[in-house]
């Protein structure tokens, strides 16, 4: 089956929602919004996102996902601007049927915050060391020299609870900057920190 991506820029209200199905559907559009505009390319989403929901929202997020060329060959491609200003216009009582369309999941590729200090991270994995829970959890869109400070939260959960295990080494002899690990001091049956689940992390930065 032949697949075509598409990007979606949303905030993180409408993350939420996102991730509250399971990362499968995008949210209702609500009674003043008869339209759904996926776009057709991530530069074109990534500058909607830099230029309109960070200003206005103080975060932004673009998410990449794929349907069938064939479901959406119903769809015009709509060209509104520059050559690469291009995105589908789905009716709002036709997006129930276009989410039922996406292929496995809806992936979120870049993320934004106003202040600079504030990062975005994504949980991509937990596991167990020497019966000690662990969280693996890497940085959205940027690079990061991230180091714990008394600032550093993932949701509730305060890092300097945790211990600061190495990174990964890449194959060159880098360390890889966009991967981090946590283990937990304290024991816990049950991982508190939820996988597949993106938080604001506070970075505190400091001078030197």
């Amino acid at each position: 089956m032949e697949t075509t991506k598409l990007y979606r820029p949303v905030n993180k209200a409408e993350l939420d929602l996102i991730q509250e199905t399971n990362w499968k559907k995008f949210p209702p559009r609500l009674p003043e919004q008869p339209i759904f505009y996926p776009v057709t390319n991530q530069e074109y989403a990534s500058q909607i996102t830099r230029e309109w929901n960070l200003p206005t929202y103080k975060n932004g997020f673009v998410t990449e996902f794929e349907l069938s060329k064939k479901y959406l060959s119903k769809y015009k491609v709509e060209k509104v601007g520059l050559e690469h200003h291009t995105e589908l216009w789905v009716p709002a009582e036709e997006l129930e049927e276009f989410n039922s369309e996406i292929i496995d999941s809806i992936n979120v590729v870049e993320a934004y915050h106003i202040n600079p200090k504030n990062q975005f991270v994504y949980v991509r994995d937990t596991f167990k060391v020497r019966d000690a829970n662990v969280i693996a959890f890497n940085f959205i869109n940027k690079s990061s020299n991230f180091e714990i400070t008394e600032n550093s939260m993932i949701g509730d959960y305060e890092l300097k609870k945790y211990f600061d295990l190495p990174r990964k080494v890449k194959e060159n002899g880098e360390l890889d900057l966009e991967y981090f690990v946590v283990m937990m001091k304290d024991k816990h049956e049950v991982n508190p920190i939820e996988l597949n689940k993106i938080y604001l992390l506070i970075h505190e930065i400091t001078s030197k």
